[in-house]
């Protein structure tokens, strides 16, 4: 008897390894975690690299049918490497501060089960980047819609395996200019320069640990994105911005209510 209680009490723990956390229907799952990242942009002629820290707040819900959620990430960092040039009037200024902000909102089917799903989503992302307001600086922000591919694997009764994959297109992007900048009078410089058209190319792989527990690789990157040219000294200019991509390594919890 004691026998049969043991295998009893094993298979139940085995059972609610394997089974979501019930919502509406369906699973859900929530998740808030802490990493550590590094960003470069390539500008034209010199990067800028930015190493820091991010918070994420992450909720997904799926059924049988359906998919959806949301997450952001919210980040500090230093400034290293080279003094921005992007323009040449920039040339000897260099940031010390900078930040990100990523949201995204995903919603679409689900292709395999309730206990193994593939998700299939349409996509909707925005993504910032900030610096300090103490020297001349160039931030830039974009808002892309897009598509993501996502499947969670069930590997044991302890490790659980998600990875993803996703693209966007561009619909909005601009570069916002600190207007200290030295312009020599009577010229100006436009304190908002719309950016080209360009691509979004990010994925993921998250191994979870006994259902509480999980670690997060997540790599993103923006393809070439130089603004549209503007008027400066009677000539026509732009921000050579040749690419961006980032790269972090998340730790967390996945909490239950």
């Amino acid at each position: 008897m004691r026998k049969f209680f043991s295998l009893f009490v094993l298979l139940s723990l085995v059972t609610s390894l394997y089974s979501c956390q019930p919502m509406l229907g369906g699973c859900y799952n929530i998740q808030m975690g802490l990493g550590a990242y590094v960003n470069n942009q390539f500008f034209n002629p010199s990067t800028l690299t930015n190493v820091g820290g991010y918070v994420t707040p992450r909720l997904a819900w799926w059924n049988k049918r359906w998919h959806t959620g949301l997450e952001a990430n919210f980040g500090i960092a230093k400034v290293k490497g080279d003094s921005t040039k992007a323009l040449y009037f920039f040339e000897n200024d260099k940031h010390t501060n900078s930040g990100i902000i990523n949201a995204s909102i995903f919603g679409g089917v689900n292709l395999g089960t309730l206990q193994s799903p593939i998700f299939l989503d349409m996509l909707l992302f925005t993504h910032f980047n900030i610096y300090d307001q103490s020297t001349r600086s160039i931030e830039n922000g974009y808002l892309y819609t897009g598509m993501q591919l996502s499947h969670i694997v069930y590997m044991s009764d302890f490790w659980n395996l998600e990875w993803g994959l996703g693209y966007g297109y561009m619909l909005l992007g601009f570069y916002d200019i600190n207007m200290s900048a030295n312009i020599p009078y009577p010229y100006t410089i436009p304190t908002r320069v719309q950016s080209q058209p360009n691509h979004l190319l990010k994925a993921y792989t998250t191994l979870t640990m006994g259902r509480t527990y999980y670690m997060r690789l997540n790599i993103m990157y923006f393809t070439p994105q130089d603004s549209k040219s503007f008027a400066l000294y009677s000539d026509n200019m732009k921000f050579s911005h040749k690419g961006d991509i980032m790269v972090g390594l998340e730790f967390g919890w996945n909490l239950k209510y």
